[in-house]
């Protein structure tokens, strides 16, 4: 069993660029990658029995890692550097114990369920309901498996929402209350199931028994902040934050918790007596970070206001710099912390006319960021450097990676005089190159888009006749606040595909609407909107999840033969959508 589960590894891996060889319980990873000289991790994160899965970041040496693994757990791997993250086709490399625990194959599922906030989101509902069927098959009597696929079966459109209430009322009432003891995460799922089928009473009291008997518990604090949103007022909220702080120290959230709490207290005026608290309680760095950015924007005249924002932007750099106790794992994420208050502290240090004290912060920046930084960063950068050939060599190395503005392309007009426009399309072509390189990385082997699908004016149309050309396919809903703020974006991306012949197509699929006024409010946003793009209507809501999206808007890639290659999940601003999706169709429409 061992010696094929080594073979089958090392052959799927090796179609993915990772290599994995075992002896006994040590394992070698080879990562090929000829593409980039920059540091490379191996994420692993361990799935066991007991639910406590955990993860850890190690650095590969020349493409190469060897570490000891536990014989009795999963392993999902993701390669990641500091300027992508390897997906495997948008899939989790996965190493298999050869006897199957309890929950693993659940906790798998939910892995595909975008579960662990820390780890690398691959969101598939097929998969995971493939593995939760696992888990049922081994394991039968697992509430967890069986809500799971319930749930998730209900979400695919699998069972309706009767059969759907009436699986979960039976697993409360033949299993649950079956046994006697529960673990905490049995407790929420079942509570949370209850609740999805209006069941709140029962649902209430579960709850209310199991956090009485555990006050200090995971559970405990997420009921907590729970009331802490539904405080009435701002003296309730300070309260409950206060004794938050006591009952749960170390939660993760507290330095949410306490970020609100400094907003609060900020604008009812109560600097002193805010920044005496902070100050006087050992708090999160995250905490004292906030609080220097929102000393930042209120001007108080009782304050020495320089040097109060200098003093919480060390602390926190302090405290993430000397903090020893952290996993590999914590402290990568919290590297990426510091650069971003380091890099805000000199801001401010610029805008108060401190720029040598700034320009060594940039320098820092830029030698650990190395090109994972954004255009802003260049244009405060530029305005510490006094020498011309400093400049030009700046201005090339952001451009050169993709970090395009107005303003930076204003410093090369003046630095470069006429020879401008050529150094800029060179740097340019450049950069595009290798953003093209990098979506080796990202693509996916998703679905084929097939089936009939209705236009706006109710005629079907075939979903395969849009193969032959790269599609971008953009799931929406009227009602979605996001979606709208992309619709200028979409059109100008139609607007670039009418000058390259349109060599590509683009559509809208309007989806998850309200049914009872579904045409009426489809009708209504297209006259108010107008698109330069083809609109199509999923009346029976299945398609995003289909192909890979859980949230609205959801931008999926289609090669020319159909299938999903890349997907696009949220939207954040016009210039990176834009520039994300050409070049996506231009690499789908390579040859």
């Amino acid at each position: 069993m061992k010696l094929i589960l080594i073979f089958l590894l090392s052959y799927i891996c090796s179609e993915a660029d990772l290599l994995i060889n075992q002896n006994n319980d040590n394992y070698n990873f080879t990562y090929k990658n000829d593409s980039y000289n920059d540091e490379i991790y191996m994420n692993l994160l361990e799935i066991n029995s007991n639910l406590t899965n955990s993860s850890q970041l190690l650095k590969m040496n020349d493409s190469q890692l060897n570490t000891n693994l536990n014989p009795n757990s999963f392993y999902v791997l993701k390669v990641i550097t500091t300027e992508f993250e390897d997906n495997n086709n948008g899939r989790y490399w996965l190493i298999q114990p050869s006897i199957q625990t309890q929950n693993s194959f659940y906790n798998l599922g939910q892995l595909y369920l975008g579960a662990y906030s820390n780890y690398l989101k691959i969101i598939n509902l097929d998969s995971a309901e493939s593995y939760f069927k696992k888990e049922l098959n081994f394991y039968p009597k697992n509430i967890l498996a069986m809500i799971a696929l319930n749930s998730v079966q209900f979400d695919l459109k699998k069972i309706d929402y009767d059969n759907y209430r009436n699986a979960i009322l039976e697993i409360y009432n033949q299993q649950f209350n079956s046994k006697t003891n529960y673990s905490e995460i049995e407790i929420k799922s079942i509570v949370r199931a209850l609740k999805s089928i209006s069941k709140n009473e029962i649902a209430d009291n579960i709850e209310y028994n199991f956090i009485t008997e555990n006050p200090k518990s995971e559970y405990a604090s997420e009921v907590f902040i729970s009331k802490m949103a539904e405080s009435k007022n701002a003296k309730e909220f300070e309260n409950l934050s206060i004794n938050f702080l006591k009952y749960f120290p170390n939660h993760s959230s507290t330095a949410k918790i306490m970020s609100a709490f400094i907003s609060s207290e900020l604008q009812n005026g109560n600097f002193n007596k805010i920044i005496k608290f902070i100050d006087n309680n050992q708090l999160p760095a995250e905490t004292y970070y906030y609080l220097a950015t929102r000393l930042i924007e209120f001007k108080n005249p009782g304050l020495e206001q320089d040097s109060t924002i200098i003093h919480f932007f060390d602390k926190s750099i302090n405290l993430i710099s000397n903090d020893n106790s952290k996993s590999q794992l914590e402290s990568y994420n919290y590297r990426i912390l510091l650069k971003e208050i380091l890099y805000t502290k000199a801001n401010y240090l610029l805008d108060n006319d401190s720029v040598n004290a700034a320009k060594v912060i940039y320098d820092k920046i830029l030698l650990e960021m190395k090109n994972n930084i954004n255009p802003k960063f260049f244009e405060h950068y530029l305005l510490t450097l006094s020498s011309v050939g400093e400049r030009k060599q700046i201005l090339e190395l952001a451009i050169k990676n993709s970090n395009f503005s107005e303003k930076l392309f204003n410093w090369g007009s003046e630095l470069f005089d006429n020879q401008w426009e050529v150094v800029k399309n060179n740097w340019i072509m450049e950069s595009e190159k290798k953003r093209l390189k990098k979506l080796d990385y990202e693509m996916i082997d998703g679905a084929s888009l097939k089936g009939f699908i209705k236009t706006s004016d109710k005629s079907f149309i075939d979903l395969e006749s849009f193969n032959s050309k790269p599609t971008m396919i953009v799931f929406y809903s009227t009602w979605c606040g996001p979606c709208e703020s992309m619709i200028p974006s979409i059109e100008e991306i139609e607007s670039i595909n009418n000058n390259l012949e349109n060599t590509f197509n683009i559509i809208g699929i309007s989806t998850w609407e309200n049914p009872q006024t579904r045409w009426s409010d489809i009708y209504e946003h297209l006259e108010s909107i107008e698109p330069n793009y083809k609109i199509l209507v999923d009346e029976t809501d299945m398609l995003p999840q289909k192909y890979g999206a859980v949230g609205l808007p959801t931008t999926i890639y289609l090669d020319i033969n159909g299938k999903v290659s890349f997907i696009e999940r949220g939207f954040t601003n016009s210039n990176d959508y834009i520039r994300n999706s050409i070049d996506k169709l231009k690499y789908l429409s390579k040859d």
